[in-house]
């Protein structure tokens, strides 16, 4: 498997989807405390919206990589320099592949809505 194999493979889809949850959960969270009224902040603030929701998932990314070893990466990334790396393109990626497959998934979900449902008799 070439390196670009390994950044198209059911495992790089997977790890993005992965890294999308769980930045999702991590801006609710956030989100939900910074509505509180003790907070001085709000989610809206520029700093949150344009520097740490981009940011977190390339940071994110090669985190997970590391530090989760069992996970079923591509045969060719044995050593964690190379999970660093797949980690940080995931990163990248994630946004983007996110929204390809709920594009996909959407498109799927329609057409199996107008196709014709079986007779039963």
């Amino acid at each position: 498997m070439d390196g670009l194999q390994s950044f198209l493979s059911w495992q790089f889809v997977l790890f993005c989807l992965a890294l999308v949850a769980i930045t999702s959960v991590v801006r609710k969270i956030v989100e939900y405390f910074l509505e509180h009224p003790s907070v001085p902040t709000t989610k809206h603030s520029t700093v949150w919206t344009g520097l740490v929701l981009p940011i977190f998932p390339i940071i994110l990314g090669p985190t997970v990589a590391v530090l989760v070893k069992q996970y079923p990466y591509p045969d060719d990334l044995k050593s964690a320099g190379s999970r660093v790396i797949f980690g940080l393109v995931a990163g990248l990626i994630c946004p983007i592949a996110y929204r390809i497959v709920k594009k996909f998934l959407k498109s799927k979900a329609i057409s199996l809505t107008n196709s014709d449902p079986p007779s039963n008799g």
